[in-house]
């Protein structure tokens, strides 16, 4: 139940559609500081972008979440700010990200793979039991 999936939607979310909020940022963490990017629960190919970011981004996330605890700048009125306040106040979640990503650079050059019009179902068990071994 670690949530990343949440966490990481929650952070596109939260910037999306609030100009105000992004000024916000952008003031607590700098001109260019950088936002989270879209996150797909259903396409792993396309998240590990995403991750990315937001390990990058993770350090102004938790000062944007301080200056509005310390009431600097408005509080977000919504569950995705809440989703990523508790995700701040959990200690492993930047190691939890790292996982992620991990597993995601783990199998996409097999969905890559998987992703043709050819019928490559033949193919899958050998190579999964290559990735099983490999990842043992």
């Amino acid at each position: 139940m670690w949530s990343v999936e949440k966490v990481l939607s929650s952070l596109y979310h939260l910037f999306k559609h609030a100009p105000a909020r992004r000024e916000d940022y952008q003031f607590v963490c700098g001109e260019d500081a950088s936002f989270a990017q879209k996150f797909a629960g259903h396409r792993w190919l396309e998240n590990g972008p995403c991750v990315k970011r937001a390990i990058e981004i993770w350090e102004n996330i938790k000062k944007f979440v301080t200056s509005v605890q310390k009431k600097e700048i408005n509080a977000p009125q919504n569950a995705s700010y809440d989703t990523v306040v508790a995700a701040t106040n959990d200690l492993l979640f930047p190691a939890k990200l790292k996982f992620f990503l991990s597993i995601e650079i783990e199998v996409a050059d097999f969905l890559k793979q998987y992703q043709a019009e050819a019928p490559m179902l033949i193919y899958m068990a050998s190579d999964l039991e290559i990735i099983c071994r490999v990842s043992c």
